[in-house]
């Protein structure tokens, strides 16, 4: 077949066939078949071609292969790998196991049935694989296998295949003699697998395409019917899902941090969660805008399907509890400032002031240390709110007589101390 043009052979009535024009007849189709499995897949193991050595020597286990010129290996059944060579007086080394494309005459003519002078004929050319073994040098390169020329190594659609004279052998495993004599270490993680080459891969009801580079900003995207991108890649590695995305085991987050961008005309900083370490210490934390319209809340939905926080932290610093608050350790407050009271505070202080002074002072310790004593911490709070002044005086002479007059007898007492 021409190398620089295609041409088929055009049949006619009364045409004289010679037996070139059936050879040129084969090779269009052979050509032609070995373009397309260049132009639309990358070259490699299609199927099978396990190597195994479980029951004795390796054996090369039925397969396809397409190598770089686009010529397809099929191992119909087991093939034998060739005995690996004596090992070298330094010890064993470790050997590749490589498939090459083969073509030899097959089904001899008989005597008699070809032109004299031809010499030996064939009635069959038989495509077989060839086993090839190289003794290891370095991690196995299956993109570069021995013997191609480097002006190959890119062999495209556009150039025609040569025949079993340009081998191009695909990697299939590296063997190592094992522990034991007969037994053999199998190693096929550095196979190279057949791919598809294409921009976009589309399904046959025309619901869903997963695209390949389409743009400059995308090397990976999945499309549904209406053009829609649930999810994509983008060059710099970013994973954008525009609907849900459901992970069935871990999510790990090895470097950064998972951003919560918000909208383009709230013009903030994300938010993020991530994890901070510093020496032995290890911190997960959560940044929020710092303002007081962004928060982050902690809470659970009603059965009615409402979000109901239990606990609520802002950007400008205030935390809220919504509901009890249950300390089983110490509250300890570096800075206490008093504030008016509200309904809360005033029920908690005449509440602890009915209990008794000597109890509120217990549960002011227990709220407030090492700043003062808890006389310090109530007196504060009842200065800090007149109304709640006179409610807690007015309790006291109505329910606790006795509490209010030791009470006036104190003051009297500090008043009479020169």
């Amino acid at each position: 077949m021409d190398a620089d043009r295609i041409v088929r052979v055009r049949y006619f009535d009364g045409q004289y066939l010679r037996p070139r024009d059936f050879t040129d007849e084969q090779d269009y189709h052979v050509a032609m078949r070995r373009r397309h499995n260049l132009a639309g897949h990358s070259w490699g193991i299609a199927a099978g071609l396990a190597v195994t050595a479980s029951g004795g020597p390796p054996v090369v286990e039925p397969g396809l292969a397409v190598d770089g010129y686009g010529r397809e290996i099929a191992v119909l059944r087991r093939l034998a790998v060739p005995p690996l060579p004596a090992p070298p007086p330094g010890g064993q080394v470790p050997y590749d196991v490589w498939l090459c494309y083969d073509r030899v005459g097959s089904d001899q003519a008989p005597d008699g049935y070809t032109a004299c002078g031809t010499g030996t004929a064939y009635y069959r050319w038989q495509e077989r694989p060839r086993v090839l073994l190289t003794e290891a040098d370095g991690d196995p390169d299956p993109a570069r296998p021995p013997g191609v020329p480097d002006g190959d190594l890119g062999f495209g659609p556009e150039r025609t295949a040569p025949e079993e004279d340009h081998p191009w052998p695909v990697f299939l495993a590296r063997i190592s003699p094992g522990p034991a004599p007969g037994k053999f270490i199998v190693d096929g993680a550095a196979r190279r697998y057949a791919g598809v080459v294409a921009a976009s891969v589309v399904h046959p009801a025309g619901t869903a395409r997963a695209d390949l580079t389409p743009d400059a900003d995308t090397v990976f995207a999945v499309r549904d019917g209406a053009g829609a991108t649930p999810f994509a890649i983008d060059g710099r590695g970013t994973l954008n899902a525009g609907g849900h995305l459901a992970v069935q085991g871990e999510l790990r987050i090895r470097t950064g941090a998972l951003n919560l961008p918000p909208s383009a005309e709230e013009g903030k900083d994300p938010w993020q969660i991530r994890a901070v370490k510093d020496g032995t210490k290890r911190e997960i934390q959560v940044v929020i805008a710092p303002d007081g319209d962004s928060a982050l809340s902690i809470g659970r939905y009603s059965p009615e399907g409402k979000f109901e926080p239990s606990l609520t932290v802002t950007g400008d610093d205030q935390v809220t509890v919504h509901g009890t608050l249950h300390v089983t350790g110490k509250l300890i407050a570096k800075d206490v400032r008093t504030q008016a009271a509200d309904d809360a505070a005033k029920s908690l202080a005449t509440g602890t002031m009915l209990s008794g002074i000597a109890g509120a002072a217990g549960v002011a310790a227990k709220l407030y240390e090492p700043q003062g004593s808890a006389g310090e911490a109530l007196a504060g709070v009842l200065a800090a709110n007149p109304a709640l002044l006179a409610e807690v005086a007015d309790r006291l002479r109505a329910d606790h007589g006795d509490v209010a007059a030791g009470l006036v007898r104190k003051l009297s007492e500090s008043e009479q101390r020169p």
